[in-house]
C-alpha cells in the first residue's frame, strides 16, 4: 500500500471515528465517550509521533489527523456546554413558573400539567422532572452520567448530586 493510500485510509478512519465519538458524546451518555476518545487519541499520537521521529511516518500526516481528532473533541465539548446552558436556562424558567404558581395558589403544583407543561415532553427534550413532595425540580447533568442538579423550593437554591 502506498503512503498516499495509507494516509487517506488513516484520514478517513480518523474522520469517521471523530464523527462517531462526537455523535455519541452529543447524546445523553455524558462525557465518558469524549474521555474514551481522548485516551485513544493520546495513544495514537504517541505511537505516530514516535513513528515520525524514526522516519516511518510523515509528521504532516500525524499533524493533520491529530487536528481532525482535536476538532471533534472540541466540538463535543462545545455541544455539551451549550446543552448544559440550555438545560439550566429551561430549568430556571420552570422554577420561576412553579414559584409563581405557589404565590398565586398558596400551594405547589401536583404536576407540571398544572403549569400547562407536558412532563413527558420535558423529560424527552430536557431530562427534567418535577417532584411534588417535597417540591423539587431536577434535571440530569449532560456531562456526567447519573449526576443531577436539583432545585429545592423550600431552601430556594440549586444543589448538585454527583451520583
Amino acid at each position: 500500500m502506498s503512503k498516499l493510500t495509507s494516509f487517506i485510509t488513516e484520514y478517513r478512519l480518523a474522520l469517521s471515528m471523530c464523527l462517531g465519538v462526537s455523535t455519541l458524546a452529543c447524546m445523553d451518555f455524558g462525557y465518558i465517550w469524549v474521555f474514551f476518545a481522548a485516551a485513544l487519541l493520546s495513544i495514537w499520537l504517541l505511537v505516530r509521533s514516535l513513528q515520525s521521529l524514526i522516519g516511518c511516518a510523515r509528521w504532516q500526516h500525524v499533524l493533520i489527523v491529530g487536528l481532525i481528532w482535536l476538532t471533534g473533541l472540541g466540538l463535543s465539548h462545545v455541544v455539551h456546554s451549550l446543552r448544559a446552558q440550555a438545560r439550566q436556562e429551561f430549568a430556571e424558567k420552570v422554577v420561576s413558573q412553579v414559584r409563581q404558581f405557589q404565590m398565586q395558589h398558596h400551594r405547589y403544583p401536583q404536576s407540571l400539567a398544572e403549569l400547562g407543561l407536558s412532563a413527558e415532553d420535558i423529560w424527552e427534550e430536557h431530562k427534567l422532572r418535577y417532584l411534588p413532595k417535597p417540591p423539587a425540580l431536577l434535571y440530569l447533568d449532560n456531562k456526567m452520567i447519573y449526576a443531577k442538579h436539583f432545585y429545592d423550593f423550600r431552601e430556594r437554591r440549586w444543589q448538585y448530586a454527583a451520583d
